[in-house]
Formats: C-alpha cells, structure tokens, sequence
C-alpha cells in the first residue's frame, strides 16, 4: 500500500490485535474513525501494520480486501507553494494535491491485486481519467488551479464508479500538522465529500488529541466550521493501547536482533517494566537497562538512572509535549504528590493508558521518573 514508511519492519500479523481488529470492524461500517497515542506511542507504525496487504486480507470479511481503497496521507508530503503562487493556486490548494496525487498512486498499486478482468480494465481507465485531473491541478489559469476541490470530487466519483461494493478510505496521519498547515475551510469541504458519500467514504485522522482537546487546542478561528469535521470522529475514538503480551516481546527481541545485544529474561521484564509496554520507550531504554541492570534490580531505583539517558529524556519529553496544558499540569501535580487540578484530565490520561484506573498513579516508571524531575 502506497505511503509506507521505508523503513518499517513488517510486524507479525497478531501485532497489536485487538486494536487492528477494532479498526478494521469500524472501517467495515463506513464510520470516521480516530487514533488518539501518545507522542512516540507508536501510531505510524501501527497504521503502517494495518496498511499491509496480509493484514487486509486477514480482518476484511465483508468484501474482497481489495475493495477498500486506503489512502495515506502524510503531511510532511504536503507541497509548500510560494506566497505567489498561493495567490493564484489558493490556500488549500495543497491539500487537495496530496488527495489526489495518493489516490492516484493507490490505485496503481491495486494492479497487485488480484482484480477480475472487468475490474483491472476499470482500475486502468479511473487511473489515467485521475493523471488527467492531477494535471490540470497544475494549469496556469487561476480558476483551474483553485478548483481542486472539484478535482478531487470528480476523482471520488470515478473510483468509486468501479464497482458498486468499492469503499474509499483515507487516513490523515499526524493529523495536527495538516490542522497547522491548511485552512479550515479545507477540513470543512472534507465533511462535505463524506457527507455526500456517507456510505461509501471514511476518514480516519491519527493524532495526539482526541477530538475534544483538538478543538480547544486548534479551533479558536472559526470553530463552528472546524467542529463540523471534528465531530465525526466523536461517536470512533480509539485509545491506542499499550503493546500486548506477544507484541512486546517481539519488539523486544527485534531490537536485540537490530544491537546484536540478546537481552536476559531479567533484563526484558525490566525493559517492559520501565517502559510501561510504550513502543518508544521500549526503543530508547533498550540498551541502557542492558547497561544499568546489574547496578540496580529495584525497579524505580533503575528508572531514576535510566531516564537521564538523552535518548529516553527526549522521549519522555515528546510523550510530555503531546499532552495539553491541563493534562500535563495534572501528570506534574500526580508526580509530587499535589490534589489532581483537573479531574477531566485525569480522566484524559487514563484513557490515554498514562494513569491507572484509580487516575492517581502514572502507570510508566520512567514517565513518572521523568516527571519528577521537572517542578
């Protein structure tokens, strides 16, 4: 599926299953759908999971897997037109773009599938029918180039032109750097495709925020527009959890493939322990628990030694910075002992897999070593 990251490591097909099979069983309804993570939580790399074609194939029951058209879009692809050139292409010029440009690529990566004759002969006429919308994204003329919204409906409809079981799903990763890089007039012409398409078209954002805290965070301007795209994600949050049982002991195992550094059944309880199953977490302190463990078997004493490495501070400090202002405010009153200032941001963390379920205590040794060295 086209909009993988390179350099992923295809994860065995039970990776993080019970939220792969939540996600799919929601695509299968034609909802929107929200990942809400930490920072570091491994988000990327489990939609990258549930992009591959074996995953497809295994939790797609109510249709060939290949009639769901999933389109990533990632925001560091969006284009960076000139301010002169905004003025005659339009501020959301960008955005449409990137729709367009990976839908086109994710119908050529459909030739690998195993189409019917009808369906391949559909797939190569919609393909070159979108190159020619795509140009035409780049004409000289003002008017052509503003109307990519238009582009991008017309490539909807000839998509799903192809066969009447055919679903479109696209997925806004990092979805708070598209909030940062795109009017909000964009998000709202996105509701306007889905709701003309309601049972055919989804959307699924990746973010930090859950749709709420995106709206304090994001939607000072305008927040009536914004909020009509927000709210579809209101009813199909899902919190991604921590890694499970088998997960975790696979990501530990590959990263002592990657170091060629095996770890001892102490040393891997300890690196789960620690990290509180974050995948992150699990990356940075592989090493320095390797390094420290024979130093300090007590849990806590070795979080306080581990978490001033560089590497697992700054995750601390990313996992920290994705938090809003009363969340993080909450997790440095818990750290010190202080009253909780903001029980809906306890309860916010705790959905965030961050607290426990009595919203007192922070479940990741080294997040709440972390926490105890800031004031």
């Amino acid at each position: 599926m086209y909009g993988q990251n390179p350099n992923y490591e295809e994860t065995p097909l039970t990776f993080q299953a019970q939220d792969t099979d939540l996600l799919f069983r929601v695509m299968q309804t034609n909802e929107s759908q929200a990942l809400v993570g930490l920072g570091g939580g491994g988000k990327s790399n489990f939609i990258a999971h549930f992009l591959r074609r074996e995953a497809r194939m295994s939790y797609i029951k109510d249709r060939p897997y290949y009639h769901y058209v999933i389109v990533q879009l990632n925001p560091h692809h969006l284009l960076h037109p000139e301010k002169r050139a905004l003025e005659h292409s339009g501020s959301a010029w960008a955005g449409y773009e990137l729709m367009l440009n990976r839908l086109r690529i994710a119908l050529k990566d459909l030739y690998d599938d195993p189409l019917t004759a009808e369906e391949k002969t559909e797939v190569e006429r919609v393909t070159a029918k979108l190159g020619q919308y795509y140009r035409n994204m780049y004409r000289r003329h003002p008017l052509i180039a503003q109307s990519g919204l238009r582009r991008v409906e017309d490539a909807i409809e000839e998509v799903l032109s192809i066969n009447e079981s055919w679903r479109l799903v696209f997925i806004l990763d990092e979805f708070e750097e598209f909030l940062r890089r795109l009017p909000t007039e964009f998000f709202q012409s996105l509701r306007g495709l889905r709701d003309d398409r309601k049972r055919r078209m989804a959307f699924m954002i990746a973010s930090r925020y859950a749709p709420d805290d995106l709206l304090t965070e994001f939607g000072t301007q305008k927040p009536k527009v914004f909020e009509s795209f927000i709210e579809l994600f209101y009813d199909f949050t899902l919190y991604l959890r921590p890694l499970d049982p088998d997960s975790v002991n696979y990501v530990v195992y590959r990263y002592a493939q990657r170091y060629n550094q095996p770890a001892t059944p102490l040393q891997q309880q300890l690196i789960i322990a620690l990290s509180g199953q974050h995948a992150g977490l699990i990356r940075h302190c592989f090493l320095p628990v390797l390094q420290e463990s024979a130093r300090y078997s007590d849990t806590e004493q070795l979080a306080q030694v581990v978490v001033q490495y560089y590497g697992v501070y700054r995750e601390c400090e990313s996992m920290y910075s994705s938090l809003s202002k009363k969340e993080q405010e909450t997790l440095l009153a818990l750290a010190h002992g202080r009253p909780v200032p903001y029980p809906e941001a306890a309860f916010s963390l705790f959905r965030k897999h961050v607290l426990m379920p009595d919203r007192q205590t922070i479940r990741i040794p080294l997040l709440r070593a972390f926490m105890r060295l800031r004031k």
